[in-house]
């Protein structure tokens, strides 16, 4: 068995709609992240490269510095006036 892991720090921003607690406000985390991929065989290319471990951390800086909303906050889903690239809606 094969095992790759990535760990990595980011900031994202969020806020919790319809909470009666100050979390109803845009407010921020640094969160630490780990991404564990295995497998029992990775298969291999002509370099044999599980997988380019560049490419997980990517996962990591793009989340950094993004807005996390859900489906239902209508102010950054719908709306034109934030930069879509800065917003991820989960």
């Amino acid at each position: 068995m094969e095992k790759l892991v990535a760990h990595s720090d980011f900031h994202t921003a969020h806020r919790q709609l319809k909470y009666p607690g100050k979390c109803r406000f845009i407010h921020g985390h640094t969160w630490h992240g780990t991404i564990t991929i295995t497998t029992e065989k990775f298969p291999r290319n002509d370099l044999d490269m599980s997988i380019d471990f560049g490419d997980l951390k990517a996962v990591f800086r793009h989340m950094d510095h993004k807005m996390l909303v859900s489906e239902a906050d209508n102010a950054f889903v719908e709306q034109n006036g934030f930069d879509p690239e800065g917003i991820i809606v989960i």
